[in-house]
């Protein structure tokens, strides 16, 4: 009887402190009801009642992709999202200009020492920013499809298991370019390239982070060329990407937290 009251007091607790948040009340109902059944068949007390533990070694972050991700100064956005996810995260800049995820082309990504370095960097998180100039080198749909999947699944791949980040290309603005200078960039293939991403992102189950459509209505953020952002194109950039990650691993937290909370209460029913 007496616990019996006890599991009913749990989760009237549980109602109250998850009140408005993702999981629902019988969602608390089930987990206590498995944790109880585990915890009689565990003889390691202490494992039902620890905290989750804390993170100790820096996340390793690696920005892959072109001239837009390498910059042309100290600036340049892996820079900025370094300072902007502060300790906790080691931001790498292996982003190689002139580079594009298509196969095959003088510019290949994965031809570059930034491709070998960035494999070799063991990351916990990839970022990948192509789509520039593979609108300059343009096959077809199907072929930069299938190239970028196999980027994704090479870094998918690697020991480290890292979370993968997927951002469509800054939006192109040669209106903005100076009178004389040549550009072989298409902005026509720009919806075909982000419909390979986005498609992508979603076949994946990876986070995605639109940067052209954040870009896509700001000429102001872009150099002269209005290809390359600027200094402040860059820092909104690397605020967008900080805040994805950040919400991504702050939701996972969050989830640690709550499953924690389910074991140390579950022992009180055993």
């Amino acid at each position: 009887m007496r616990k019996i009251l006890t599991l009913i007091c749990i989760v009237g607790l549980c109602v109250t402190l998850f009140a408005g948040c993702d999981w629902n009340v019988s969602d608390a109902v089930s987990a206590i009801a498995g944790e109880k059944a585990m915890a009689k068949n565990n003889t390691a007390e202490t494992e039902e009642t620890k905290e989750a533990p804390a993170q100790t070694t820096p996340l390793q972050v690696a920005c892959v992709g072109d001239s837009n991700t390498e910059g042309f100064d100290e600036k340049n956005y892996p820079a900025v999202l370094g300072e902007l996810l502060g300790e906790g995260y080691v931001v790498t800049n292996y982003g190689a200009s002139g580079a594009a995820a298509m196969h095959g082309i003088s510019a290949s990504y994965d031809d570059t020492d930034m491709y070998t370095q960035s494999i070799s960097g063991s990351p916990d998180i990839v970022v990948i920013m192509f789509g520039t100039n593979d609108s300059a080198a343009w096959k077809d749909e199907a072929t930069f499809a299938a190239d970028y999947e196999k980027l994704i699944s090479t870094y998918e791949a690697l020991a480290s298991k890292p979370r993968v980040f997927l951002c469509t290309p800054p939006a192109p603005h040669l209106e903005k370019a100076k009178e004389g200078s040549e550009s072989k960039v298409q902005p026509d293939k720009y919806e075909q390239i982000n419909k390979v991403i986005k498609d992508a992102a979603k076949l994946h189950d990876l986070p995605l982070v639109d940067i052209y459509e954040l870009t896509k209505e700001k000429p102001d953020w872009y150099i002269g060329d209005g290809i390359h952002l600027n200094e402040y194109g860059s820092r909104l950039v690397a605020k967008t990407v900080a805040n994805t990650i950040q919400k991504l691993i702050n939701q996972k937290k969050r989830t640690l937290r709550r499953f924690f909370f389910y074991r140390k209460f579950s022992a009180l029913v055993a």
